[in-house]
């Protein structure tokens, strides 16, 4: 015997409205699962090329290096980027230094400039110059990775210069003695050989 459409109807709404907080909790978790899976967007290195019609010496580069450059380490860390130093600066480029002298070379990422190659004299120069930019870059890099993961947790404030000295702990009596009159300045009191200001050594 076939139901009416009616109790078919209220059926299908019982359904839905008793599980419908369970299927829009599952919809936001695929959701937010799927946000946190998308790579994010990482902002790579460029060297900018500095050029105009007619430069002899743009040409030569264009036909020894051009081909090669983005296959090559280099290439792949900074792609190459031309500006056409009698057109306008683009507008991500107007910190930029403007160059009279082409072709020129500029290792940049992200605001900042990692040196210069103003001339193209042969292959040997400019890929030895470039190395050491490249190399300055990576430093930069590394060194900023290194002072992120330095980072004191959410919350916590490293003690000032003014100040880490006295957290020290000597085994030396005599430090211990120099560290026993820093702590006789109002603010600090000297607990087994450490200095703590008075409020941790209550």
């Amino acid at each position: 015997m076939k139901r009416p459409q009616a109790d078919i109807a209220r059926s299908m709404t019982r359904l839905l409205t008793r599980h419908l907080p369970t299927l829009a909790l599952a919809a936001l978790v695929l959701m937010a699962a799927a946000v946190m899976a998308r790579p994010l967007p990482v902002t790579a290195a460029e060297l900018i090329m500095f050029e105009q019609r007619g430069c002899e010496w743009c040409e030569r580069w264009n036909a020894e290096i051009g081909p090669i450059y983005p296959k090559t380490e280099e290439g792949r860390l900074a792609p190459l980027r031309r500006v056409d130093i009698h057109e306008k600066m683009p507008e991500d480029l107007r910190w930029l230094r403007p160059e009279v002298f082409t072709p020129s070379f500029a290792l940049i990422h992200e605001g900042r400039e990692y040196g210069r190659i103003r001339g193209y004299p042969g292959e040997d120069f400019f890929w030895g110059l470039l190395a050491q930019m490249v190399e300055k870059y990576r430093q930069a890099a590394a060194d900023a990775a290194a002072a992120q993961t330095q980072r004191p947790a959410p919350g916590q404030c490293p003690p000032s210069p003014s100040q880490r000295g006295r957290f020290e702990v000597y085994a030396d009596p005599r430090k211990k003695a120099a560290i026993r009159q820093q702590a006789d300045e109002p603010g600090f009191a000297t607990i087994a050989g450490v200095v703590l200001p008075r409020r941790q050594a209550r």
